[in-house]
C-alpha cells in the first residue's frame, strides 16, 4: 500500500515502526505480503488500546483493511484494464470479504447511534 513502511501509516511517527499485514488471519498475512498490503505502524496504532489490534481499534482496523481493498482493486483495474465490478469481485473472491462495504455499514451504524 505505501512504499515508506518505517512511517507510521496514521500518525506519521518514525520512531518504533512495525510492519503491518492491513488483511490479516488465516491465510491473509500471506496474500497481504504477495499483494504488498503493508504498512508501517508505530507501537500506539499497531498495539495501543485503540490501535488496529487494541480493543477500541475495529474502526481503525477495518478503515485500513478497506482502504487496502480500495489500493489493491485500483492497482489490478489499472494493470489487467478490467471493469471495477470483475475485480471487486476478484477481492473478494480471495479474500472472502468485501471491507469496504463492511467499514461503510460500521460507519453508517455508528452515525445512527450518534443521532439517536
Amino acid at each position: 500500500m505505501t512504499d515508506n513502511l518505517n512511517v507510521c501509516y496514521f500518525c506519521g511517527a518514525t520512531e518504533n515502526v512495525d510492519l503491518h499485514h492491513c488483511v490479516h488471519g488465516k491465510d491473509w498475512r500471506k496474500l497481504s505480503t504477495q499483494y504488498h498490503l503493508l504498512v508501517g505502524l508505530c507501537t500506539q496504532c499497531h498495539r495501543g488500546k485503540d490501535g488496529v489490534h487494541g480493543k477500541f481499534g475495529q474502526e481503525k482496523d477495518l478503515l485500513l483493511k478497506s482502504e487496502a481493498q480500495l489500493a489493491w482493486e485500483a492497482r489490478r483495474v489499472k494493470r489487467k484494464k478490467s471493469t471495477p465490478e470483475n475485480v471487486r469481485q476478484e477481492w473478494i473472491d480471495i479474500f472472502q470479504h468485501n471491507f469496504v462495504a463492511e467499514y461503510n455499514e460500521l460507519m453508517e451504524r455508528k452515525e445512527q447511534k450518534e443521532n439517536e
